[in-house]
């Protein structure tokens, strides 16, 4: 059992343990391991979408910038599967995940402390009957 999960019911027991109440107390994982967790899914998803919001920000910059584009000869992207390939074929893999240590900087605490004071603002309203 992960520390300070000792002695608590489980949602499948029978008994006191069904009410609503201790169920959620039962479901609630320690400040510590909510951070830990929500961090961890944090910079798994901003790692892995990274190619994705680079080329949204490359299309939105050259909305910005389209008319000196095309007067420079340069062709804009067309879309995000257009974006990708354009720029896996001029800069390669390192260029799909341009920024991303940055993005990945301002995910995991962003999204651990948005994680952890939903949690914990939860159960102190389950503890208040605002279930």
């Amino acid at each position: 059992e992960p520390e300070g999960w000792e002695g608590r019911s489980g949602p499948g027991n029978r008994g006191e343990g069904n009410s609503p109440k201790a169920l959620a107390e039962s479901q609630q994982l320690p400040a510590h391991l909510t951070l830990a967790c929500s961090s961890t899914a944090a910079v798994l998803a901003a790692a892995l979408t990274s190619p994705l919001d680079m080329v949204k920000l490359r299309l939105q910059v050259q909305r910005a910038a389209t008319g000196q584009q095309q007067q420079q000869g340069r062709q804009p992207y067309k879309g995000t599967l257009d974006g990708l390939q354009k720029t896996f074929a001029s800069e390669g893999l390192r260029g799909l995940w341009r920024g991303a240590i940055a993005r990945v900087l301002f995910q995991a605490p962003a999204t651990a402390i948005t994680v952890a004071v939903y949690e914990l603002t939860k159960a102190h309203l389950a503890d208040r009957g605002w279930e």
